[in-house]
């Protein structure tokens, strides 16, 4: 016994240091290649403690070709190669640039006071010279460009990339244009100097008691209130064009059933908006915000007669298009694709959100007609009612308008996509929350910005004409809006505590990308309903959500829960 101890602590302190000793990961994540010097690369440190890259003996090395044309080719020896010498910080971002830098790229100084580190040789790349970060053996361990020509153009890293790859993979990079490199601002992964990463995401940690309810419906409360409406710093307050968003947060304070306010202003001079109303915007939500009540400031991006609006939240900066009136420029009526819209909320992480407003059929680019990945992971919702828009009314009495948008809403499910069923008001008189009692009606564990954003982000609300409805809604026990794996058939259960009694709950079950509009499978004629679909197969997915109808004539949408069911699961 005596002998065995030392050599099971001897082999304990062996796997220690062999743990600690497991190299950093240092990748390239963005290539910037613009007029005649103002050429850039950065470096992102993906481990979680400093990288000394003296001590590695890290180089980046630049493979060279004649002129501009052509592809890159990394193969044979590199043409140049500089030692890096610099500390890149955990998670942390560096810049390695040349002498000759101007002022291409405004938020860039001097290349002497931006930059980690110069190379006028390594730095000096056209489109078609390669660029490989290099081990102490002159190893390739990440490389740019083999295959392409990136002339005038800028790669961005995709934040889901988590090691170097000696063999340039096209999947893992997004050709960004550089003027949107250039206008980037500082919570955007297009940005110089700037790398999100998927596992950490941009912006504050949510709160603990975010994370503890991902998966525990006890801990979910119900709030209610509006994503779309407008004040006068666009075409809202019509009725009193003096009123402030500081007056129209006041006023749907003491609204019935509203715990939050989201107005979204349009984000074009057309419509009224300007970029000097978009920061006093900001500061009067954060002031109007309470324990009880949450006001938030975003936009109503695009025109109706371009392709539709889009509700944004959780960008603090405004996009837009004309000149001298944005912080973020997308091109008008773009919102598909790699400068598009949609892939610029994706670059914003887990709290930007985008809602479909009054939605038809061919807006957006026609998404509904071909399903698109960036558009899917972008929208967390569409609009099932919106309005009266125009009304003046404030005595509850407008209905809603029967949930008209459900037939493209419908249509967006069987594609594909995975988003909630929202309801908006899209306010343009002062009657915040007072002109109709429907409501979005989100579940989340606080009333704050970060958890109301997080919980619509992950699709946990549904649409209801009745302010008061609170309806849970669960398969195999986890909540509205869920994406998941199981072996056995999905259990559906529903539960509900409504304003008027509940006449009927049908249970609609449809196949993402059939191209088939849910049917009903199941009903109820009381406020319960529980339900086994044995006929799930394995390996299929299936999505679920409740079409539920009170005496009053009030209805209420679920967002969907997608189950795909995999027998090889059972343990």
């Amino acid at each position: 016994m005596r002998k065995i101890l030392p050599v099971l602590l001897a082999m304990l302190l062996c796997s220690m240091q062999l743990k600690a000793a497991a190299p950093p990961i240092v990748i390239i994540s963005q290539y910037y290649e613009g007029g005649a010097t103002n050429k850039w690369i950065e470096l992102t440190n993906l481990s979680s403690s400093p990288v000394n890259t003296s001590s590695l003996q890290l180089k980046l090395a630049l493979y060279s070709l004649p002129g501009d044309s052509g592809n890159i080719n990394i193969s044979n020896e590199p043409s140049q190669i500089v030692n890096l010498n610099m500390t890149i910080p955990a998670h942390g971002t560096v810049l390695i640039g040349n002498s000759g830098n101007a002022m291409e790229v405004p938020y860039l100084k001097a290349a002497a006071a931006d930059a980690a580190q110069l190379s006028n040789a390594v730095i000096n790349f056209n489109g078609n010279d390669g660029i490989a970060l290099l081990d102490a053996d002159n190893h390739v361990i990440d490389a740019f460009g083999q295959g392409i020509n990136a002339k005038d153009l800028s790669f961005v890293r995709n934040a889901t990339v988590t090691n170097g790859n000696a063999m340039y993979t096209a999947a893992e990079w997004t050709n960004v244009p550089i003027q949107v490199v250039q206008q980037a601002t500082s919570d955007q992964n297009d940005r110089l100097g700037v790398h999100f990463q998927a596992s950490l995401g941009p912006g504050a940690p949510l709160s603990d008691s975010l994370n503890a309810a991902i998966s525990d419906t006890s801990k979910l409360n119900f709030y209610y209130g509006n994503l779309h409406s407008h004040s006068s710093y666009s075409d809202g307050n019509k009725d009193d064009p003096s009123k402030k968003p500081e007056d129209d947060y006041a006023f749907a304070k003491n609204a019935l059933h509203m715990d939050f306010l989201g107005i979204a202003e349009h984000n074009h001079t057309q419509a009224g908006m300007s970029l000097a109303n978009w920061q006093p915007g900001i500061e009067a939500a954060k002031n109007a915000t309470t324990a009880t009540f949450v006001a938030l400031h975003g936009m109503e991006w695009g025109v109706i007669s371009g392709g539709g609006h889009v509700i944004v939240y959780g960008i603090d900066s405004l996009i837009g298009w004309e000149p001298g009136q944005y912080q973020i420029f997308v091109p008008k009526n773009t919102y598909t694709g790699a400068a598009g819209l949609f892939n610029i909320i994706n670059r914003h992480g887990q709290h930007a959100i985008a809602t479909l407003a009054h939605p038809k059929t061919n807006d957006y680019n026609g998404i509904s007609a071909t399903y698109d990945q960036a558009a899917d992971s972008a929208i967390s919702g569409a609009a099932l009612a919106s309005g009266p828009a125009f009304s003046t009314n404030v005595n509850y009495a407008d209905p809603a308008k029967s949930m008209s948008f459900l037939g493209y809403y419908n249509r967006m499910l069987a594609a594909g996509y995975h988003l909630g069923a929202s309801i908006d008001h899209d306010n343009h008189n002062l009657t915040f929350g007072r002109h109709t009692r429907a409501r979005m009606v989100v579940m989340a564990p606080a009333l704050t910005e970060k958890d109301l954003l997080y919980a619509i982000k992950r699709m946990r609300f549904y649409a209801s004409e009745d302010p008061g409805a609170k309806v849970t809604f669960t398969v195999q026990h986890l909540p509205v809006g869920s994406v998941f794996k199981g072996a056995e058939a999905p259990v559906i259960s529903f539960s509900t505590s409504t304003t008027s009694p509940v006449t009927s709950i049908r249970l609609m079950y449809g196949t993402p990308g059939s191209g088939a509009v849910a049917r009903s499978i199941a009903s109820s004629t009381t406020g319960t309903l529980i339900f086994t679909h044995d006929a799930l197969a394995d390996l299929a997915t299936g999505y679920y959500y409740g079409d539920i109808k009170e005496a009053d004539g009030s209805r209420i949408i679920t967002s969907p829960i997608w189950y795909t069911r995999d027998k090889s699961l059972v343990k």
